[in-house]
Formats: structure tokens, sequence, C-alpha cells
């Protein structure tokens, strides 16, 4: 998440806007080598006299609003449903939100927000830094074709999945290595990865080789790992966007890569090899803490299929490198992140012309709905009618007061609402829907 915000904001800076930039949590980064960050790093805590637009990424997400201008969240979820604390929050008060991919966004609008304000603002790479003339890092593996899997090793980047299938398929003998980068072991995947299980394989010579990797490498190091590699190795149940894959594509390397959710946006057979996956629906309505609005759900890659992939690729090298050099090429066209600022730029741009989404009406709305959900029918109709005090033509409250009324049996009442929002809005499709229902319920009280 730091990386997407220090790239971006080193576009929005560079651009000549006015930028604050407020560290969520103890910054011990120490700017040294670029000018650029340096320069950045006169941002950090900076006063600004207006502020236009708030836009927050970082983990946990706050759902507080922020005093001053619009609000922008940039939130990857990977499981498939919200968590519905966000899906309420994002659609009554959130102006836009941004979400690296469109598997992203088709997961947030499933989960009730509304799809005009989900945007794909996806990631990108730097091509001076990753790109295939990168000096590969050094290797102790000796081993003629190198695997590779970055990222961290943990359930849902399926890395028991890789480990079960690279040990099945290829013996001590073979010349062949598994490098493993993991990340996050003494942070943000503390206590949840496979550090421990992976050493003692690592350490058994009667195994394939694996190298294991768990201390912090630069930028130019990372570039260096992906170009030291043949082949990147990524069976991910779920993913928000998969930064590795793409990092990996900008320096000549495919990725063998789960077919299915957010890599698809970058990923194909033209440049990498897809995996057969199928979705997996979990059997309850939570993701840890997180009570979801549906039923969430992973991919399951295939390990026959996986294998096949694997050996395909170390069996026909010329074909990995062909893939290789047409993903390099791929990249640098379509995913830098100039790119990603460019959608970002028109968006703050549309957004600008708005007015400011959270307000009474929004959040009361809300309130509503969750007191009807409830069956507080009364103060649901008592926080919709101080909305309409205020504007009597707020459709939204109107059609939640005909629901009131439905529910309540005032038929009467329900209609003349019903009849007020289409004249308003002749095609609103809840007040045609409510319509429906109010007629399906009279035609029942009759028979």
């Amino acid at each position: 998440l730091a990386l997407v915000n220090r790239e971006l904001s080193l576009n929005i800076f560079e651009k000549g806007h006015s930028l604050k930039t407020k560290p969520m949590e103890n910054d011990n980064t120490m700017i040294s080598g670029d000018n650029m960050f340096r320069e950045l790093s006169k941002c950090k805590n900076a006063e600004l006299k207006e502020v236009d637009f708030n836009i927050r990424h970082h983990w946990p997400p706050s759902l507080v609003p922020p005093e001053k201008g619009k609000w922008i969240v940039i939130q990857p979820w990977e499981f498939g449903s919200l968590p519905k604390q966000w899906a309420r929050k994002f659609e009554s008060d959130v102006d836009e939100m941004w979400v690296p991919s469109s598997y992203v966004k088709n997961v947030y609008v499933n989960s009730g927000v509304s799809e005009d304000r989900v945007f794909v603002i996806p990631n990108g790479i730097n091509p001076q830094k990753f790109n295939p003339e990168i000096k590969p890092y050094k290797l102790r593996s000796k081993k003629k074709f190198k695997f590779l899997f970055v990222g961290g090793t943990i359930y849902r980047k399926g890395i028991d999945i890789l480990l079960d299938v690279y040990l099945k398929t290829f013996k001590s003998g073979d010349d062949v290595c598994l490098v493993i980068k993991d990340l996050g072991g003494d942070s943000f995947y503390n206590g949840r990865n496979m550090k421990e299980e992976i050493l003692k394989l690592s350490n058994n010579k009667e195994l394939a080789e694996i190298e294991y990797i768990d201390f912090l490498l630069d930028e130019k190091e990372l570039a260096g790992l992906y170009t030291a590699c043949n082949v990147l190795v990524h069976p991910y149940r779920g993913e928000g966007f998969g930064l590795p894959i793409l990092e990996a594509m900008a320096c000549g390397i495919p990725a063998i890569v789960t077919n299915g959710g957010a890599a698809l946006d970058f990923c194909s057979e033209k440049t990498n090899l897809l995996v057969e996956a199928n979705k997996i629906v979990l059997e309850e309505k939570r993701i840890g803490e997180f009570e979801t609005v549906d039923f969430p759900w992973l991919f399951e890659p295939s390990k026959e299929d996986l294998k096949k992939k694997m050996i395909f690729a170390l069996e026909n090298l010329e074909r990995i490198k062909t893939l290789g050099n047409d993903a390099a090429v791929y990249v640098k066209e379509n995913w830098t992140w100039q790119h990603s600022y460019s959608k970002l730029e028109n968006r703050l741009k549309e957004l600008h012309k708005k007015p400011i989404r959270r307000s009474f009406a929004y959040a009361a709305i809300m309130e509503s709905e969750e007191l009807i959900e409830a069956g507080k029918l009364e103060e649901a109709k008592n926080v919709l009618s101080e909305i309409l005090n205020r504007d009597e033509n707020n459709i939204d409250a109107l059609n939640n007061l005909a629901v009131v009324e439905i529910s309540l049996n005032r038929i009467q009442t329900a209609a003349d609402i019903i009849t007020k929002v289409i004249g308003l809005d002749p095609q609103n499709e809840v007040a045609l829907n409510n319509a429906l229902f109010l007629k399906e319920k009279l035609e029942a009280i009759i028979n």
C-alpha cells in the first residue's frame, strides 16, 4: 500500500498540485538517493490552505469521514463480497471508491455499492526500475531453471498449493530451484505465514531445491531477483491486483498464474501461462472479524494443471523467453504509473464538478434502511420525514417511505408516494418495483 501511495503521490506532486501526505503508522522512512523522494518528503504533514480531496489508502480503512473536501477511498478486497459495514459507509458517505482491478470493482458493485462511483485506478510499474536489462540478483542456487514466488507466504496467495505441486513434481536431482521471496512476515502477515515450514523443507536435501529469502530487498535488488529467474509462479486464491506479477512481466519474466480474478486485467495466454481454477464459496458470511454482505468466495487453482504448466515451462525455455519478451513490451506500453496517474487525474477533474456526497440526507437514508431492516418502521418514518422536510423531492427518501407505508398496510399513502416518485422520475427502477409489489399486495387482499 505504501508503494502505491508513494508512486501516485509522486505523480500528483510532479504535476504541481498542493499535496499533504499523512503517515498512518510510525514513520521511520529514511529518504535518500532519489531527489524526487526528498522533495516528496516535504509534503509530509504539510499545511494546505484548502482541501479539495482526501484520498485514503491504508489498512484497516478508517470509516470516519474527513473534516473537509471530497472523500476518496482506495481499498482492494480479495474475498468476493465486501464487509457489510464498509458497503454501507461507502455507499452513503464516500464520494468515490478507487480499486486496482475490474475484479474488485465487481465485488463492490455486487455488494451494493453504486457502480457509477467505483473506478479502476490500476497499479503500475516504473520501467526505469523494472525492465529486462536489470542485472540479475546473485542467488545461492546453481540450478539452471528457477521458479520464483514473490509475496506473503499465506493461504490466500496459494503458497501451499505451489509447494505441494513443486515437491511432488520435481526431485532433488532435477536442475530446478524454487526461489521464495517472502513478504510481510514481520509486519502485516506476522503469525500467518509459512516461514517455519518452508525453512524445514529448504533444509531437506532429499527434496527439490528451495531457496528462501525473507530479508528486505530494495527495488533494484527485487528487479534483479525477477531477472535472475525464469518464470514467476503465483497460483493465488484471491488477489486485489497482484503487483509482483506485473513487476515480473515488466522484467521479461512470464507468470504461471490463476486463470481468474484480478490479474486477468493484465495477464493473458499471449504473455503468461494460465492455471485452471474453480470458484469456492465459503460457508459463512464472514472473513475474520468482518461480516460480509454475501457469502465470500475464493478461487481454488487446479494442482494438476499447475503441474502441467510448470513442466511445460521447464521443457519449453524458448517459448517462455518469448512470452517474457512480449510481456515486457506490453507492460511498458500500458501499465506504468504514468498510465495509472492519467486515470486518477481524470477522476479528480470529474469529481471536482460534483457536490460532496456525505451529508445529512445520505447518512439519514442509510439509517432509515437499517431501521426498516430491523422492523422499526415508525422510527424509520420519522427519520425519512426529517429528510423530506428539508428536501420534499428526495427520491431515495420517498422510495424508502413507500416501503414503510406498504409494510404498515397504508396502501393509499404508499400509492400516493410511488405516484409522486414516478412523476419525478418515470424510469425509476425502485419506484416501479414498489408499484408492482403494491399491485400484487392489493390483488392478494381482494382475492
